[in-house]
């Protein structure tokens, strides 16, 4: 028997690599011969080999489905559609065998001990012959007969008696065929399983007190993941066969073997995959790489689980990363690198905040790349990693020990708030402080987090004392910039931060610090404010710029803020930008909103620079009539700070403003602060201002702010709007005195006052 099935193993194997070495047209030609073919030796074979790795070390099925996974790789990656179905529907017959032959292999034996009647003690092997020759169950020999004087043979089998009852049996087999009613049974126990319980034994017949008891034999460990099933999950990523299920999905085998990848460990073994391939025509594209992991990754609420889910998802975002560096800038612009920010979105939320600054150098090394690109898209794509490594950065960040409030309106709510509750970064922060009144009440009051805002609670009353809006990640709350709620005494109090909850040595090490150091030492505030940057860099370089501008804030030794601190000569730079004859007007307006945004963030001196900025860039869109520029404040101090408003400070700049607004053909409202003067402003000028008011036919709706239409201001106003050529739609004045019979003249030269 043992001569034959070898015999039948070297035919095989002939007919395997003959098959194999087929070409496509061979096969397409004998389909109905090859199908036969595969069929019968995957059928037949898969039988035979079960059955020798029960009684044999040597893994015999391997190689047959080794074979399998070849063929049916030949199959579906074919250009002929007939054998793509083919293949696809071996697929499902390969799955199928696959869990059927993973089903660990029954032990190879079994030792029995303890019994009473010592002959039945010894070790009991599996009956080869019997198990080949039979689909019954499994039966197991003794080993020599060791135990039995007569000679005659001691079996371990499983039985079903007439009325049903399954059992084991330890019992001398009548004819050597156990089983029958003739056996000289020992020992007894029920079972329906496929092995026989280890315990629970009892004796029967000849059998004596005690019972034995059984331990099994086995040749393959439960660790041993070289198993079929694995071996076809890695084959399935490894081959690209996932790939192309993917990417034709037509058939029933596809979504088969989808989803057994997916629950035989298939997003581990794509992150080894990728690892390995780095760099190589084996790399899969970013679109087939986005539905792999959409495919693959399976939501976990263990902590193993999760562990996982980030360690793979760390592994897999490192290899992209990396192969998108080995690539020159020609592949670079033409691979679909948007695709792999969706990617990066998507494997960010599988993990934990990753902190390790390994991840973070070859995440800014990649965005370094784009950024510096011959590519517009590929530079504002790196623009948004830069943002996204901002906001990483800022989830890691440790927050101040203390805040202590000051000069809030409330007595009692200054003072010092310990922090509380908080063990690492993601973790909620709140900063407590108890405290006794003037009255003798103990309050206990909180600043905490909630919904875009930090909050100052008097937690004893539930009452929200004062708020502060928080722009991007919430962090922890920042100085300034906080209001009082309603029916609260103001004014608003100013917060002063205790030191960081950082290890001594590390205040200056920290992601934050690194990002920041990057970007300054890369000129990355150069690309994107300089005379050669484009309009659509300006706005996506703003979180950049605010996050360093925001550094300012910090207590930073002079010397130290150079490395971590937006700068004045980052300002002048973009004021350069703005005086270029050359310069698109959308880049004025795209310069004109961030300087405008980031001015809280800016210390005194900074500002200065930043408000001379943001004014003559102001002008320069009036005066060249950008369309995006509809709306235009005019006041005389700063006092109101808001988007479109222009303040002029001497004579030049009236004149100037009146002449631009003149030429002017987008603006369609001008809104007069209250504190709009032409007080100390020469007649001559005051007039030039005027004609400017006359000569625009764009403007359609005019505001003035508390003006007393009788003063100098606003009858100037008032006369350049009747002498204009072009119609006015609406002129409102709010709170302004009218006086002398004015309101009878406007009501005469207006459709709308609204007063």
């Amino acid at each position: 028997m043992n001569q034959n099935i070898k015999d039948v193993i070297l035919i095989v194997h002939s007919i395997m690599k003959h098959t194999i070495h087929l070409d496509e047209k061979s096969i397409e030609s004998a389909l109905g011969k090859v199908g036969n073919i595969i069929k019968c030796l995957t059928s037949q074979m898969s039988y035979v080999y079960t059955e020798l790795s029960k009684i044999s070390s040597e893994n015999y099925l391997s190689e047959l489905f080794e074979f399998w996974r070849k063929i049916v790789m030949k199959l579906i990656s074919s250009q002929c559609v007939v054998l793509r179905r083919t293949g696809w529907s071996e697929v499902q017959t390969l799955i199928g065998k696959t869990k059927q032959q993973s089903i660990p292999p029954p032990p190879i034996s079994y030792t029995v001990s303890g019994a009473g009647c010592d002959i039945i003690n010894g070790c009991y092997d599996i009956d080869s012959t019997t198990v080949i020759d039979s689909l019954g169950p499994l039966i197991y020999r003794q080993r020599d007969n060791i135990g039995n004087t007569d000679g005659k043979p001691l079996y371990l089998y499983q039985s079903t008696l007439k009325s049903g009852n399954t059992k084991w049996f330890l019992s001398e087999a009548y004819n050597d065929q156990p089983g029958s009613y003739q056996d000289k049974d020992y020992y007894t126990v029920d079972g329906k399983g496929s092995l026989p319980p280890s315990s629970g034994w009892s004796p029967c017949g000849r059998g004596r007190e005690p019972p034995p008891s059984l331990e099994q034999v086995s040749l393959k460990t439960p660790e041993d993941e070289a198993d079929l099933e694995h071996q076809l999950a890695k084959w399935a990523i490894e081959s690209g066969t996932i790939e192309l299920a993917l990417s034709y999905p037509y058939y029933t085998g596809q979504s088969q073997l989808l989803q057994f990848v997916k629950k035989t460990n298939g997003f581990a073994y794509l992150a080894t995959h990728l690892t390995s391939v780095v760099a190589t025509e084996q790399f899969p594209t970013m679109s087939s790489l986005k539905k792999l992991l959409t495919t693959f990754h399976s939501p976990s609420n263990t902590d193993i689980g999760l562990q996982a889910s980030h360690d793979n998802s760390l592994l897999i975002i490192e290899a992209v990363f990396n192969h998108l560096l080995s690539l020159d800038k020609v592949c670079l612009e033409k691979s679909t690198v948007k695709s792999f920010g969706e990617i990066r979105s998507q494997l960010l939320q599988y993990m934990r905040t990753p902190s390790s600054p390994d991840f973070y150098d070859i995440w800014k090394k990649y965005t370094l790349k784009l950024i510096k690109a011959k590519s517009l898209e590929l530079n504002l794509l790196g623009w948004e990693e830069v943002s996204q490594i901002i906001v990483k950065s800022e989830e890691t960040r440790h927050p101040p020990t203390n805040f202590v409030v000051l000069g809030a309106g409330i007595d009692y709510a200054n003072g010092k708030y310990e922090l509380c509750g908080y063990t690492k970064p993601n973790d909620d922060i709140q900063y407590r402080r108890t405290v006794s009144t003037t009255e003798g009440e103990v309050k206990t009051l909180c600043i905490q987090y909630e919904n875009s805002y930090w909050v100052l609670t008097d937690v004893h009353n539930n009452t929200k004392l004062y708020k502060q809006y928080s722009y991007g990640a919430k962090s922890w709350p920042q100085p300034w910039g906080w209001v009082a709620f309603e029916s609260v005494v103001g004014p608003a109090p100013t917060l002063k931060a205790g030191s960081l909850l950082i290890p001594e040595g590390e205040e200056y090490n920290t992601l934050e610090h690194q990002l920041a150091e990057w970007a300054i030492k890369n000129k990355l505030i150069e690309l994107s404010l300089g005379q050669s940057t484009k309009h659509d860099i300006v706005p996506k370089a703003k979180p950049l710029i605010r996050f360093l501008a925001g550094n300012n804030e910090k207590p930073y030794p002079v010397e130290l803020s150079e490395q971590y601190c937006l700068k004045a000569s980052h300002l002048l730079l973009a004021m350069e930008t703005c005086q270029k004859a050359s310069v698109d007007n959308r880049v004025l307006s795209a310069i004109y909103h961030l300087c405008f945004n980031i001015r809280p963030s800016l210390p005194k001196s900074m500002q200065e620079i930043n408000d001379t900025i943001t004014k003559d860039t102001m002008m320069l869109r009036v005066e060249r009539s950008d369309p995006t520029l509809l709306a235009l404040f005019v006041g005389g101090s700063n006092a109101h700070r808001r988007q479109g408003l222009y303040v002029p400070t001497n004579e030049n700049e009236f004149l100037t403003l009146g002449r631009n607004i003149g030429s002017n053909t987008h603006l369609k409202t001008v809104r007069f602060d209250s504190t709009f003067t032409f007080e100390g402003v020469e007649n001559d000028i005051v007039s030039s201002f005027v004609q400017g008011f006359e000569q625009n036919k764009s403007i359609r709706t005019i505001t003035l702010d508390s003006h007393d239409i009788s003063e100098r201001a606003g009858i100037a106003i008032l006369n350049s709007i009747m002498e204009r050529e072009s119609d006015l739609t609406e002129l409102s004045l709010n709170s302004c005195g009218l006086s002398n019979g004015r309101m009878n003249l406007l009501r005469r030269h207006f459709f709308i006052v609204r007063t």
